[in-house]
Formats: C-alpha cells, structure tokens, sequence
C-alpha cells in the first residue's frame, strides 16, 4: 500500500495538474483572442499557407480544451489521464512552434511532459465506475461551452466581419458552424473566415466524439451489495451486531463492502464524487478491524479517492486514526435510552408526560409490531403512506438510513404505527397505556409549557441539511421538511405549508386508512433497536411523534429489547456546554454560532427533543486525511444523504408514486 502522507513528491500530480490547466487556458485564449498572436514571431507563420495556419490555430482551441479537462485527473493521480496528457502535450508543443507568437507556453509544456516521464509511477490510480449517464453530461456542458466559444471566436475579429450581422445571424453562424456548416456571418480576410470555421468545426467534432464514446464504451456501474455479501454482513452482525447502533446499516443495498483478509471484519461505503466514504464503525471482530481498515485505505489509494468515515464511534475513531493515518473530528452525540430506567413519572419528564397524555385524549392509539408479523397488506399500506408523507422526490438517507421497508429480509425490523380515525373519533382500546399514573395534575394541563421544548422557532418551512436523526418539525407540526440525512430524519416529511403537501398528506392518509404516523426502527443486536425512519401526515397534531417514541419503549421490554438508539444531534457537547456558567468566550462565540444556524437547520432543536427522553448520550465522529479535505467530504456526505444532487434537474411538476401499487382502500370512515 502506497501511503500518500508519506509517499516521496507527492506535489507532482498536484503541480502537473496546474500546469495543465494553465497550457490548456493559454492555448484557448491564444486560439480566440487575436491579442494572444500578434508578436514579431507572428511574420514568420505569415510565410505558411492560410488554411495551414488556421488548422493549426483550431487545433490549439481543441487541444486546450482537452487539457483542461484532464487536468483534475492528473491532480488525482489516474493513469488514463496521464497517457492522454501524454499524447496531448507533445501535440500543443507542435502547434506552437507551427503558429505560436510566443514560446512561453511551448516551453511549459516541455516542462510538463519532461516531469510526467520522470514521475510516471506518481500515476498509477485507476478510473471511477462509471455509467452511460456521463455522455449526456458531456454533451450538455460541452455543448454550451461550444456556443460561449464559438460566439467569441465569431466575433473576435470585428474588422473582418462583411456588414453589420445581427445577433441572431452570429447565433445562427456558431451553431450552423458547430456540425460543419456555413453561416451567414461573411469576412473579408479569407484567413480568418478558415479559422472561424475551423475552429467552429473542431468544437463540434469534439463533443461529438467525447460524447459518443462516452456512450458507447462498456459501462462499469459502481458496485452495490450483493446477495452473497449481504448474507457474509448478515452473519458478522448476527456474532457482533450490538457492538454499534448504526451496524445494520451497512445492509443499504446501494452500498458497497470491502472485507478484511480473515473476512472477520468488513467495512461498508459508497464513492462519492471521489470521496470514499464510511459509516459507522467496521462490523465484525474488534481484531480484525485494522486488515479491513487497511484494505480500505488500499482500495481508496488504488483509485485515488479521499478517504473519510462518517458517524465513528470513539473506539472506532481511535483504531480509524491509528490505521489510516487520519484525524478525528467530534461531530455530535447519539441518544441511546435505556428501556429499563425509564419512565414518565417524576418533574423531568412532565412536558413529556403532558404531550402525550394531550395526542391520547385527541384520539390516537399506538401499534407496536415486528415487522414479520404484518401482513403484505399492512406493509403496503404503511408503505404507501410514508411515500406520500415523504415530501421530496429522493430518498434521503446513507449513513443512518436503511432506505426500505418490509423487506422479507427485515423480519425484525420494529414499526410503530399511530391511528386515528378520519372523524376523529376516539378509538376503542389503546394497544398500550400511557403509563402516567397518579398524576391528575398533569391531566388537565394543556401542555403548552412543553410546547416550546417541541417547536422550536424558526423551524419552520426550513429544510435542514445538518444530517440528524429524527427532525423537530415532525414533532411539533411545524411547515417544512427535514433535512436529516440520518436515522428516521432522512426522508422524513412534517406539514409542508404548500398545497401540493397537503395533497399529498391527504391521499396519503387515504392509502394508509387510519394510519397518522410511523416509526421504524432497525435491530441492534439482539437486544436494541436503532431508529430508522420517523414519517407522519401533515395533518396531524403536534407531539404525536413524542408518543410514538415513548409507546416503542414502554413496549420494548415484551419485545426483548433493552436499550434504544433515537436521534443523532449535531454538536450536542457545544450546545450543552456553551450555555453554561463559566464558558469561555470561544465556547460562546461558536455557541452563538450553533443557536443562529438553528433558525434554518434544525441543531439546537433536535438537541433539546433528543433531550426530553433523559438519554444516555454517545459522540460521534468524522474520520478524514486532512483539513483542506474537509469541504470536498462535506459535500459528498450531503450528496450521500442526498441533500444536494448534482443530477439532471427533474420536469417542474411533480408525480407522487408509491413504492409499490396500493392494495384496494377500504375505508372505516363510517358513511353519512
């Protein structure tokens, strides 16, 4: 394994790359700005036949722009990019000494050439996986940087142009010159109309040919988790499955896995815009976590991508860092309940205790159910109902999110399911009782005191991208939807404030009968569960999550479960630090910081729900080489838990579909 912090001119693919970049802008300016060669040199090239020297000069344009789109491959070490850098050069070095004005750039790119010779094996990445998909971005952004070209190569010579054409006519001209034919813009000067058409000519031939290779070279789709890996991932968390809470994850069938030599021990990813990213810790034997460890490391350095882990424990931090030569940085605090101390009794748990008691006498009542004993029936009807509740047309969620439900591989899933039938009326024997004994007080008590803890202002028609478990706004029936990218928050949608949610809410409790809310959580080991997914209809009331949260503990013990993992909270230790007595002024400052952002993204909210269930609270960590790879490994986290795309915009409207066709609706509404 190559060690990259350690490995002998590890500058070079980074200054080669640069002084690509730098060629290939020169030669395009040269190219389309006649400023760029005019020089005493420029007689000499006056000696070459016309249409030699515009050939040339197109070819400059051509050249440059391949080099600059090369250029990010040579900073990241591949190999294919290197061998084409490799042909290029030479070629830019000879149109310079063809046509060139100036020798400034022919010697760069001598330069260039000569230390990618010498430093070859500094290349050796492999290419990404690839789709198809890639040609129809190539054809569209090569395509408009045509036209942008193409208008400055038309009008760069304004002395030459016949008459006055309109911009219509120029337009017309670029296009028509891009597939090779004459437009109605005319010059005087018989060079310059040969190197207009070139140059025009050479632009489209390029895109053409790119695209349509792009197209039809075979593809490589990036690898997903097979039937034979994910039964290999279902053995090792069945032997070692409780030590992490996030474990189960790693069965997302849109991940990939990567084994340690003993195959004790196995670590689960997806490539993301170059970066190579983990959750969670390794799954497996403690022991053999470093050969996975180091079989990731190798794989990331095969091809060149950046190494980083989202969501570590503290003991996997420190083995991650040990290994991978990386650092550690805490990004939050995961909130784990133990079943067996808690309880709604006593002053701590009063708002709790009022909010719940408020949904109960609103008419709402709990199931709480494996989810192998539901019918196909019910898991479709649940699954229709959280698709309409979802609130976005992706499906969020990575590192925290299963990203299915009803499985017949998840038979020991755990759902929660709140009713309430449409005429509001009571129904008839709650599933489980509210466990608030003895405390009349409370019982006539609005609630309004908890409402505060609940909504948080701000929240909002706010879409947060903090990557939380488990959004506020679902709690207090805030507009908006959540941007967690984790653990029941990924997809998760409160009622949106535009027509088209309450449409939707509202089909989505017809698919879904009586159903108003749900909740789904994931096996941790055999004795926990880890909290998955956290839906409910726009039209419900507020605090209706806080009772499906306190209905799956107080059912847990019958279930054999004895510790919970909830919500994820950013910068939990900072929030609960910040605001207290004696904190320095840093500790405030980023405190304020926290509390600010917390108007659009849900921290400091998330915090304080997490909070009311009185949880035992577990740092999390973000595992990465170094600080300047930060920003690129915060964008493919949000690309990841799919809060930024980077895809093809979709058509304006919107098509609700479900996951799967809706069984026959029977409704219990009773008729007029």
């Amino acid at each position: 394994m190559r060690d990259r912090s350690c490995a002998p001119h590890s500058w070079v693919p980074t200054a080669a790359g640069y002084a690509a970049m730098a060629i290939g802008v020169l030669d395009i300016l040269r190219a389309v700005l006649p400023s760029f060669r005019r020089s005493r040199v420029g007689e000499l090239t006056g000696l070459l036949p016309g249409t030699f020297t515009s050939l040339a000069q197109a070819a400059s344009l051509v050249l440059g722009i391949l080099i600059v789109m090369l250029a990010h491959g040579l900073r990241r070490r591949k190999r294919r990019a290197w061998q084409a850098v490799m042909v290029l050069l030479p070629l830019s070095v000879l149109t310079e000494f063809l046509h060139s004005h100036r020798p400034f750039t022919a010697l760069l790119s001598t330069l260039v050439v000569a230390l990618l010779v010498v430093r070859q094996r500094e290349f050796y990445a492999l290419s990404d996986p690839r789709t198809r998909r890639r040609a129809l971005w190539n054809l569209l952004a090569l395509g408009a940087l045509d036209i942008v070209i193409g208008w400055v190569v038309v009008n760069a010579h304004p002395r030459t142009i016949i008459g006055d054409p309109s911009a219509g006519e120029r337009l017309q001209h670029v296009l028509l010159g891009l597939v090779g034919v004459e437009g109605p813009v005319g010059y005087s000067s018989e060079r310059t109309a040969d190197l207009v058409y070139f140059s025009l000519l050479g632009l489209g031939a390029l895109t053409a040919v790119t695209t349509l290779y792009l197209a039809l070279r075979p593809e490589r789709p990036v690898a997903e988790l097979g039937p034979e890996q994910e039964a290999a991932v279902r053995a090792l968390l069945a032997g070692h499955g409780a030590r992490d809470s996030l474990g189960y994850f790693a069965l997302r069938r849109d991940k990939s896995v990567v084994f340690s030599p003993t195959g004790k021990a196995v670590i689960a990813y997806r490539v993301v815009s170059g970066v190579m990213l983990a959750s969670g810790d390794p799954i497996g034997d403690v022991e053999a976590w470093p050969g996975a460890i180091r079989r990731f490391m190798e794989e990331a350095e095969r091809h060149a991508w950046v190494p980083a882990v989202i969501g570590c424990s503290e003991t996997g931090g420190e083995i991650w860092t040990r290994e991978g030569r990386l650092s550690a940085l805490e990004i939050g605090d995961e909130a784990i309940v133990d079943v067996a101390g808690f309880t709604l009794e006593g002053r701590a748990m009063r708002n709790v205790r009022q909010m719940v008691k408020r949904v109960e006498r609103a008419g709402y009542t709990c199931l709480v159910r494996r989810v192998g004993d539901l019918t196909e029936a019910e898991k479709d009807r649940i699954r229709h109902a959280a698709d309409f509740w979802r609130g976005t047309d992706t499906e969020r969620g990575f590192s925290m999110a299963l990203g299915r439900f009803g499985d017949p591989a998840d038979a020991e899933c755990v759902v929660v399911t709140a009713h309430r039938l449409p005429d509001g009326t009571e129904g008839s024997g709650n599933t489980a009782k509210s466990g608030d004994s003895g405390d009349s007080g409370d019982s006539g008590d609005s609630g309004d005191s908890g409402d505060r803890e609940y909504g948080p202002d701000g929240a909002g028609g706010a879409e947060t991208g903090d990557g939380d478990r488990g959004g506020q706004d679902e709690v207090n029936g805030a507009s908006g939807t959540t941007g967690a990218g984790g653990k029941g928050g990924a997809s998760r949608m409160t009622g949106a404030g535009d027509a088209h949610g309450k449409d939707a809410a509202k089909d989505g409790r017809e698919a879904g009968e009586d159903i108003r809310a749900v909740l789904h959580f994931v096996p941790w080991g055999e004795h926990g569960i880890s909290l998955d997914l956290m839906r409910r209809d726009h039209d419900a009331d507020p605090g209706l999550n806080d009772l499906l949260i306190v209905k799956a503990l107080q059912a847990a013990p019958a279930l054999g479960v004895s510790v919970v993992s909830l919500n994820f909270a950013m910068f939990r230790a900072a929030l609960a630090r910040g605001e207290r007595l004696g904190a320095g002024p840093i500790l405030r400052l980023w405190y304020g910081v926290l509390v600010f952002l917390s108007r659009w993204f849900q921290i400091e909210s998330l915090y304080r729900f997490n909070a009311k269930f009185q949880p035992l609270w577990k740092p999390r960590f973000l595992v990465y080489p170094s600080a300047r790879d930060l920003p690129r490994i915060g964008l493919s986290a949000l690309q990841a838990e799919a809060f930024v795309s980077l895809r093809l915009p979709r058509i304006a409207f919107r098509r609700v579909r479900p996951l799967r066709p809706a069984p026959p609706r029977t409704s219990r509404t009773p008729s007029p």
